[in-house]
């Protein structure tokens, strides 16, 4: 999830300097695309087109440009949601693929066993959880629980890439 990482960075960036560019990504447009995104990884996810490293990400990456203008009108100017939430994507992404998806290879079979088993049993099914993080965004009262969301998918992410590769 590399350009969800960049993106959380730079949101997080744009956000914090004030910058002239934020005003792009609090259009209409900036939604839309968001809502392109989450939806062809959403379609791509269910045919199998494109490899769950891509698709996670393009999922990732939709819900931060959907968050963005759908969440901004309901704070208080310079609310630190709008900077701590993308540090902390950011962050939480980075953590799990150094410590989960780097080093797959030293995973032993007996934990990798385990792995497919957790992933098989419908404890992280993508689809509860990609449904999870869409109820998050669309209520912005209940702040928690678009991050709550996006820590499922990434650990989701990080458990697929574990048992793909």
């Amino acid at each position: 999830m590399y350009f969800f990482i960049l993106l959380s960075l730079a949101l997080g960036y744009l956000v914090e300097t004030k910058s002239p560019l934020l005003r792009y990504l609090l259009s209409d447009t900036a939604l839309y695309v968001g809502l392109a995104c989450i939806t062809g990884a959403v379609i791509s996810s269910l045919f199998k087109r494109l490899s769950a490293k891509v698709w996670y990400d393009w999922f990732a990456c939709g819900t931060l440009l959907v968050w963005l203008p759908y969440w901004y009108p309901n704070f208080r100017e310079g609310s630190p949601v709008f900077f701590y939430f993308p540090l902390y994507f950011a962050l939480i992404s980075a953590l799990f693929s150094l410590v989960f998806i780097k080093p797959r290879q030293q995973i032993d079979e007996q934990t990798l066993a385990f792995l497919q088993w957790l992933s098989d049993s419908g404890r992280f099914n993508p689809a509860v959880i990609v449904v999870f993080v869409c109820v998050g965004l669309y209520l912005p009262q209940h702040f928690l629980l678009y991050p709550v969301a996006m820590t499922l998918l990434v650990m989701r992410y990080a458990l697929a890439r574990c048992l793909l590769e």
